[in-house]
């Protein structure tokens, strides 16, 4: 059974060792400021609206949020284990799934308190600078953003707890970040979906298509983060796609969930001396 005081140790700790990091706290600054700059220079601009600030966010936020949230969780625990520190850790009455949980909420939690405070900047920035504020799309613009980032923090943790060095740790987060952010959704030309499809029609005359097709297509966490945003009010972001809205949320939860779940099923077996 898990001790939640031992989880909660796990995350001081780490919590501790994050913020003597520079680096940590330069790439979660930034993404405060970005927000912050596109806001304050939208409202300065003549004639623009929230929902402009809004849809510049989101482009230039579907490459920044998830290389922040994966540079803030992919070293959690491959950090330690490359260190050696692990063993010390492990040395603690402390189960593995314990240590996996402490890291994942200190990382998670570092992420949220960066998303929450662009978007406090985002919405000062909308009461005091734009004619009408829109604080409805802007609260549920954020909070459709740190599920985003929440995602791409268990892909991290994942890779993290999977992998047993540095450059490992390195090499697999940049695959993921190029195949769930590049290639897997709107931003690029040619996707992994589009590829898988092209190949069964090629090779087996099979036309994929369908309900469960479409959902595929979606399992990427910047497609469903672009398609959840049409739940923002007064259309502040159109986006096309027949999937559910709530399916996409469901996505992004998953992906909140199942990787972490994965990355503990191999951290548990792995052989730490």
């Amino acid at each position: 059974m898990t001790d939640f005081g031992s989880v909660v140790s796990v995350v001081r700790q780490d919590l501790l060792d994050v913020r003597r990091g520079r680096l940590m706290r330069a790439v979660l600054g930034l993404y405060v400021l970005f927000v912050g700059v596109i806001f304050v220079g939208v409202a300065l601009t003549e004639g623009q609206t929230v929902y402009t600030a809004i849809q510049l966010t989101v482009f230039i936020g579907f490459l920044l949020v998830p290389l922040v949230s994966l540079l803030a969780s992919y070293l959690a625990v491959a950090g330690e284990r490359d260190s050696g520190t692990i063993r010390f850790l492990l040395g603690y009455p402390l189960e593995r799934g314990e240590v996996l949980l402490g890291k994942y909420v200190s990382r998670f939690g570092l992420v949220a308190v960066a998303v929450g405070l662009a978007f406090l900047v985002a919405g000062v920035a909308s009461m005091q600078l734009f004619d009408r504020p829109r604080l409805d799309a802007v609260a549920t613009f954020g909070g459709l953003t740190l599920l985003f980032a929440g995602s791409y923090v268990g892909v991290g943790v994942a890779v993290s707890a999977a992998s047993d060095s540095r450059g490992r740790a390195m090499t697999n987060t940049v695959a993921m970040y190029f195949v769930f952010t590049l290639l897997w959704s709107r931003l690029s030309p040619v996707t992994v979906p589009q590829i898988i499809s092209g190949a069964a029609n090629l090779l087996l005359g099979v036309q994929l298509s369908g309900g469960l097709w479409r959902v595929f297509t979606t399992l990427s966490p910047t497609e469903a983060y672009f398609r959840s945003l049409r739940l923002l009010p007064g259309g502040a972001f159109e986006t096309s796609g027949s999937v559910a809205s709530a399916t996409v949320v469901g996505v992004l939860l998953t992906w909140m969930v199942v990787p972490p779940a994965l990355g503990y099923l191999s951290f548990v077996r792995a052989d730490i001396d």
